[in-house]
């Protein structure tokens, strides 16, 4: 099974709801997934607030609404030298996200890809708006859970 890292700017929103969804569809099947994730923006810029709960942004408040508990579990971390090498496969939400990864670990680049690349379904890059990804969050998170389960 890969170990995996969904990474977006911040980990509040996108790649939490990506893990908490994943997690949630792996504990129904009884199956466990080894899947992380965290932000790339540099903590020291000011645009990133790691350590805090994801339940208190939007998207934590969006899958609580929905029943997906493993939300909970998540505190906001900082995209780690070592967490690069412990995954096998790093997702980036979009392309900017992939290019701050790239830039920040070149060595990487062979794990690097895009969640939109990797799925069969015809999914966008997941903007920064709420609205704009939560139609696709639950079907291209389930989509990406079965391709982790080998499914």
């Amino acid at each position: 099974m890969k170990k995996t890292v969904v990474v977006c700017s911040g980990n509040m929103n996108r790649s939490p709801a990506v893990e908490a969804y994943v997690k949630h569809f792996a504990r129904e099947k009884g199956i466990n997934i080894e899947i992380r994730s965290a932000g790339i923006e540099d903590p020291n810029d000011g645009l990133a607030f790691y350590g805090m709960p994801s339940t208190r942004s939007r998207a934590g408040k969006y899958l609580l609404e929905r029943g997906i508990s493993e939300i909970e579990e998540h505190v906001s971390r900082f995209l780690t030298p070592e967490m690069v090498e412990w995954a096998d496969i790093l997702l980036a939400v979009d392309r900017n996200t992939e290019a701050r990864i790239l830039s920040v670990y070149p060595q990487a680049r062979p794990k690097v890809t895009r969640i939109s690349q990797c799925l069969k379904g015809k999914y966008p890059d997941m903007g920064e708006r709420l609205e704009y990804w939560k139609e696709h969050i639950e079907p291209m998170s389930r989509e990406l859970f079965e391709l982790l389960a080998g499914n």
